[in-house]
C-alpha cells in the first residue's frame, strides 16, 4: 500500500486558504524533521501538533499525525499523542497533519517515509506547492 495527500483549491485560493496551507505545511515539515529511528510516534505528533497550536489552530487538528503503511493502509506504528511506539529503521510511516474549520475548510498534507537511523527517506515526491485549479 501507499498513502499521500495533497490539497487542491478550485479557483483562486483565498487569504485564509493560503494562511492555513502554510500553517499545515510548516507543521508537516517539523513532523518530518522529527522522524528517525529511536524516537516515538508521540514525539512526531507533538512536533506537528505544537506547531499548529503555536499558530492558533490547535483546536482544529483533530486526528493523529500519522500511521504505519505496509500490508494494511493504516497500521502500527501510529503517531498520536498516546503513542509510545519506538520507530525502528525501515518502518514506513506517514506524516499528515491537518486543520479542519467546521463548515468552512479542511486541508491536509501527507507524505510517506522510510524511517532511517538518522532521519527518513522520502517516498512521496509530489510537489507540496498549493495547487490552484483555474477553471
Amino acid at each position: 500500500h501507499s498513502d499521500m495527500t495533497r490539497t487542491i483549491v478550485m479557483g483562486h485560493a483565498s487569504d485564509l486558504q493560503r494562511k492555513l496551507y502554510k500553517v499545515v505545511l510548516d507543521a508537516q515539515l517539523k513532523g518530518l524533521a522529527a522522524v528517525k529511528a529511536g524516537t516515538t510516534g508521540k514525539i512526531v505528533d507533538a512536533a506537528c501538533r505544537d506547531s499548529i497550536a503555536a499558530d492558533g489552530y490547535g483546536d482544529y487538528f483533530n486526528h493523529g499525525t500519522g500511521h504505519g503503511v505496509g500490508l494494511d493502509i493504516h497500521e502500527e506504528p501510529v503517531a498520536s499523542p498516546r503513542s509510545n511506539t519506538v520507530l525502528e529503521p525501515n518502518m514506513i510511516v506517514t506524516v499528515e497533519p491537518g486543520v479542519y474549520l467546521p463548515g468552512e475548510i479542511g486541508l491536509r498534507i501527507e507524505d510517506s517515509v522510510i524511517v532511517t537511523d538518522d532521519g527518513y527517506e522520502l517516498l512521496t515526491h509530489t510537489s507540496k506547492e498549493l495547487i490552484e485549479v483555474k477553471g
